[in-house]
């Protein structure tokens, strides 16, 4: 292997008034350090450290605008803009919540579980409603009257083989029984009384 030579690399100056690109030089500003534009000559740690800490400070000055210019940019959004993005994101969120009720009405139109109901796809409340329909058909469930709108009145349930069910609910069940006229009085017969009295 041979060994790196030491001799240092010369590059051809450029003619005197031009900088390393060709092009004229700019004029030195009275107190500002001079940045070197290109390497003539051999290596000098000066020159090099000058040229990174300038390089430091333009990348730091451009984070710096770049910052403010997206605070001014943030800043141009009005409070109308805002508005109208909070109105569409909330329209949507509603329009949402509308499509879930739907599900949830044909589901209880048709006789479908909540879980089946959720199944139920449509852009619109009415093709919600035919899914429904057409779920339950291939379900086997029919209902008294299944052409029940969304949000109208619904007929009470049945099961799938057409008898109606009722919801269980936690009032007790009176049966009426038959009995006598309120309007007239009862007859007391005291001697029938005192005998069903033990002694």
């Amino acid at each position: 292997m041979s060994q790196p030579s030491t001799e240092p690399i010369v590059t051809p100056a450029p003619p005197a008034g031009q900088g390393s690109t060709g092009t004229p030089a700019a004029p030195a500003q009275p107190g500002a350090t001079e940045v070197p534009t290109g390497w003539d000559g051999p290596f000098d740690a000066a020159r090099a450290k000058a040229a990174i800490d300038a390089g430091r400070r333009e990348a730091a000055e451009l984070r710096e605008k770049a910052r403010k210019f997206d605070e001014a940019e943030k800043a141009k959004m009005s409070e109308l803009d805002q508005h109208r993005t909070t109105a569409q994101s909330e329209k949507a969120r509603a329009d949402g919540l509308e499509l879930t009720a739907a599900r949830l009405r044909a589901g209880l139109a048709h006789g479908l579980t909540e879980a089946q109901a959720n199944r139920l796809t449509g852009n619109t409340p009415e093709e919600i409603h035919a899914d429904g329909a057409a779920f339950a058909q291939e379900l086997g469930i029919t209902k008294a009257d299944p052409a029940a709108a969304p949000g109208g009145e619904t007929p009470p349930e049945k099961d799938i083989t057409g008898n109606s069910r009722q919801r269980p609910t936690q009032q007790p069940v009176v049966t009426p029984r038959g009995g006598t006229d309120p309007s007239s009085e009862p007859e007391l017969d005291l001697e029938k009384i005192a005998n069903e009295i033990p002694r």
